[in-house]
């Protein structure tokens, strides 16, 4: 049975991605697995329409790149809606074991030694968009 938003994301998304996460996922990172998932689902969708200009595009990205920030701060933005909110969690639950690219620049998540590599850390390739990636 699905109790929070995030695994239900999921599942309406692709089967496929929830079961995957479901039977071989960590159990301790189940619902952020699920919440990365419809995090960057959305995200996806939204650069992927044809309903904004290219403008109203990079707004988001900003919008989301700000977000991010924010986070890294410790704010919980009020204004984020349902899928940013995922984002938000998934900072507040980091382990400092993932690291998020948004736009080209990377941020780790809260470094608690877990041996992130210094020569990559902020120095990406191009990035289109928003994703994670383990350091």
């Amino acid at each position: 049975m699905i109790t929070t938003p995030a695994p239900a994301i999921t599942k309406a998304a692709s089967k496929q991605t929830y079961y995957t996460i479901r039977f071989l996922v960590d159990r301790t990172r189940v619902e952020d697995a699920h919440r990365a998932y419809g995090y960057f689902r959305w995200v996806d969708d939204i650069l992927d329409s044809d309903s904004g200009s290219a403008s109203e595009r990079r707004a988001f990205l900003e919008r989301q790149k700000s977000l991010l920030d924010k986070c890294y701060q410790g704010e919980a933005p009020r204004d984020a809606n349902l899928q940013e909110k995922m984002l938000v969690e998934l900072v507040q639950h980091d382990r400092g074991d993932v690291r998020i690219v948004v736009a080209g620049r990377s941020r780790p998540v809260r470094d608690n030694g877990s041996g992130m590599d210094p020569a990559t850390q902020g120095k990406p390739g191009p990035v289109p968009a928003i994703r994670a990636k383990r350091p």
